[in-house]
């Protein structure tokens, strides 16, 4: 693996994530932060455990033509290959909240027109038995809601558009 030094779009602000590998681990640096040594390992699923000093969780990982989506924690969490310097309003890939993982569709906390903050809990899938919180990224307002409550969804599904609230 090479070295990596991104930025990205999360809840209004560019963040900075540097990450080089050392053996079987990554280095990981977040805003010019100190390294953290983590590891990245499939478990007996297929699925993915990610290992840092604080401890172990599941990591869910999509590959979307140019999108990488990392659902960590109950926040997705999107990079672009073709354009790693995103500008720090929100962009295009904040605008579509998709399934980062196969799931049935426990909650769906938001309608058509509702105005949301950062972090709001718009969709909740349930994956593995566990759920997972799909949250808006920046202040936005809901266009259309693509996900049903009991509804299942594959892989990438649209559950969610959205658009920023100052539209120019």
């Amino acid at each position: 693996m090479k070295p990596i030094d991104v930025r990205y779009n999360e809840g209004g602000t560019t963040r900075r994530l540097a990450a080089r590998p050392r053996g079987n681990q990554l280095l990981v640096a977040m805003d010019g932060a100190a390294e953290v040594a983590v590891s990245l390992s499939r478990d007996d699923s297929g699925g993915w455990v990610l290992q840092t000093p604080e401890g172990r969780s599941r990591v869910h990982i999509v590959v979307d033509g140019q999108r990488i989506l990392i659902c960590h924690l109950g926040v997705v969490h999107e990079f672009r290959a073709d354009d790693p310097a995103r500008s720090s309003g929100p962009g295009a890939g904040d605008r579509e909240v998709r399934a980062p993982m196969t799931g049935k569709v426990v909650d769906v906390a938001v309608k058509a027109g509702d105005q949301v903050e950062a972090g709001a809990t718009l969709v909740v899938l349930e994956a593995m038995k566990m759920e997972h919180r799909m949250k808006a990224t920046a202040a936005m307002t809901v266009v259309h809601v693509h996900a049903e409550r009991g509804g299942l969804v594959e892989l990438g599904a649209l559950l969610v558009t959205l658009e920023p609230r100052d539209k120019p």
